[in-house]
């Protein structure tokens, strides 16, 4: 999809409100017609119908009529504001808005969410921003404690600071439960981590994705802190540090990030058990980014899918993390920034984690010999 807009003020309007709306109304009052209208893309990619209007009696019967999905009042329109009922527009941009017409918008219900470029963009209190990160994870059918893990793990997504969609991957048959309203698939297959995360990719429709274990917690604005990072044009994936922590209780009571300094690097792995400190993946003491990392969908266009076997054939089952790393850097080219913030709680307990339980082949050495399948 082609955006036209300056500042990308359309691929904003895109991401958090209209992806995937198509055949959407919209009305632009004020502006320098269709070349320099936010509207552009929507008209030109996804079927939109709109008016381009000048005249306050015209604008006020336009939106009167029917529900709008997006008004554009340009530097010259600002005017028909007082006079025009947008009420039933759920988005409003404003160029070059001014202290009273900011008081304007919150007196008829609107509440600010975004300034870009000469723009002040609104929405309706009732209108919900679309979520720009999904959170996937694995669900394995062989954890017993894999439905109460899976309730702290949903309620610890939906506390977080911005909105959050959850996807999880169920496998062997594993029965979905009915109390689960995120989006899931259950296979008959028994999956590796990796292969459960390629079938959750699929279900992703945001711009940003997540990987989150069953057993781990974010701190309630790390989403959005990572997301922030990838805000930067050559930034293709973003992690952060994390707390150790040795039981499920200790793992659920996270705390909003703060510095990676407050805790010492732990440097024993895996660490001994009540050691106090965090893993080191977000001041480069270890190399790692972490148990979980957010990365741009658009990283799929260069590597379609999640690392999940090597070349030759062999399932990979601990090292896709760092393969995935590698492909971004490398094939991708962009830049992995490690977060000097503790961003959640990794609850270590070697008995039971993939990890430790290595597979009869060396996966570093198979990974530089025959290298990693893409397809």
């Amino acid at each position: 999809m082609n955006f036209f807009s300056q500042h990308g003020q359309d691929r904003f309007l895109f991401d958090y409100f209209f992806r995937g709306k198509r055949g959407g109304r919209f009305v632009e009052v004020g502006g320098a017609g269709a070349a320099t209208s936010h509207a552009r893309a929507f008209e030109a990619s996804m079927g939109w119908t709109g008016h381009r209007l000048d005249d306050t009696a015209r604008l006020s019967a336009a939106l009167i009529a029917d529900e709008i999905d997006y008004l554009a009042v340009g530097a010259r329109g600002a005017e028909f504001l007082q006079a025009a009922d947008f009420s039933r527009a759920a988005v409003v941009s404003i160029a070059e808005a001014s202290p009273a017409t900011m008081e304007l918008m919150t007196g008829r219900g609107y509440e600010l969410v975004a300034r870009i470029g000469p723009d002040s963009f609104f929405k309706r209190r009732d209108v919900d921003q679309l979520p720009q990160v999904s959170v996937i994870c694995a669900v394995w059918h062989g954890d017993p404690q894999r439905f109460e893990l899976l309730e702290g793990h949903a309620a610890n997504l939906a506390a977080q600071t911005v909105p959050v969609e959850p996807i999880y991957v169920f496998d062997g048959g594993d029965q979905i439960p009915s109390w689960l309203t995120a989006p899931a698939v259950s296979l008959r297959e028994d999956l590796t981590i990796y292969q459960a995360w390629n079938a959750a990719l699929s279900l992703v429709a945001t711009p940003l994705v997540m990987n989150l274990n069953l057993d781990d917690r974010l701190g309630p604005d790390a989403i959005e802190i990572l997301a922030r990072e990838l805000t930067h044009a050559d930034t293709a994936g973003a992690g952060g540090d994390w707390k150790v922590c040795y039981s499920q209780a200790e793992t659920d009571a996270v705390e909003p990030c703060y510095p990676a300094e407050s805790l010492p690097f732990v440097r024993l792995w895996p660490p001994k058990p009540g050691s106090f400190g965090r893993l080191g993946c977000g001041t480069h003491n270890f190399y790692t980014f972490g148990p979980a990392t957010m990365w741009r969908m658009e990283a799929h266009l260069a590597v379609p899918r999640y690392p999940w076997r090597f070349a030759e054939g062999t399932l990979i089952r601990c090292a896709g993390d760092l393969a995935w790393w590698r492909a971004l850097q490398n094939v991708v080219r962009g830049k992995i920034v490690s977060v000097p913030m503790i961003i959640g709680n990794y609850h270590s307990h070697p008995s039971e984690q993939a990890e430790f339980r290595k597979p009869p082949y060396d996966e570093i050495a198979l990974m530089q010999d025959v290298g990693v399948a893409r397809t």
